[in-house]
């Protein structure tokens, strides 16, 4: 059992006890506050560090890739325009002469 002089010195050390423990726990809003300055303290970190380059932010240099893009495009092009102007030999009459002209 508990002696009454134990409990009148609990009783009394009870406001002092609530008091420090108040004063030690952190505050929502002061938890919150060191929170947003530490993000914004990591945040100007990030800013003033370079970032490693990823391959794919590499800038690749390919000169004439692009000519001979065009080229193969030009030449994909021309056998279809001779393809149309041309018509298959089975539908010409039989009697027809055929003559190409280049200009």
């Amino acid at each position: 059992m508990v002696r009454p002089v134990d409990m009148q010195d609990n009783y009394s050390k009870a406001p002092l006890a609530g008091r420090q423990q108040h004063i030690q726990q952190p505050s929502p809003e002061i938890t919150q506050r060191q929170a947003a300055q530490q993000l914004v303290q990591q945040h100007l970190a990030d800013q003033t560090r370079p970032l490693p380059a990823a391959e794919r932010d590499e800038v690749e240099l390919h000169l004439g890739e692009e000519r001979e893009q065009d080229q193969q495009r030009r030449r994909k092009r021309q056998p279809d325009t001779a393809q149309e102007e041309d018509p298959p030999p089975d539908s010409s009459p039989a009697g027809a002469s055929h003559i190409d002209l280049t200009a």
